[in-house]
């Protein structure tokens, strides 16, 4: 794990418990970069592909965490959070960025952390299938 974690002399802030904010669970702004980066086509493509691996995302860092494989714990919650912010899913990609920052310092996730991550992927993944199927 000595690759995934900081640099000497560097300091890493973490908050306690999940991340409280108010932005919203699916940024349309963020959506819409998407769209402008990919086309419409790739953008729901991508967008259904994240949803269809949510789940088996969630279960990888549920293994790594039973397993205390605190390494790939890491990768599972950085890949969940460049993805989930890719989507424009700017609390599911906070929520999952605090729980790497914490692996990366080799402290593990609170149960709180992952039950806020948990719900938050759970409404995020509703939020973009209600999305998806508003698009023509």
């Amino acid at each position: 794990m000595s690759e995934a974690g900081p640099a000497a002399g560097t300091t890493t802030k973490i908050r306690p418990g999940p991340v409280a904010t108010t932005e919203p669970l699916v940024d349309p702004d963020a959506l819409a970069r998407l769209v402008q980066e990919v086309g419409c086509d790739g953008a729901r493509r991508f967008v259904v592909r994240f949803r269809a691996a949510l789940g088996r995302r969630l279960a990888e860092l549920h293994h790594a965490l039973r397993n205390i494989d605190l390494a790939a714990a890491y990768d599972v919650a950085l890949n969940l959070s460049s993805g989930a912010a890719m989507v424009g899913a700017p609390r599911l990609a906070a929520t999952a960025g605090e729980i790497a920052a914490r692996l990366r310092l080799t402290l593990g996730p609170s149960r709180d952390d992952l039950q806020a991550l948990l719900r938050l992927a759970r409404e995020t993944d509703a939020e973009l299938g209600r999305l998806l199927h508003e698009q023509p």
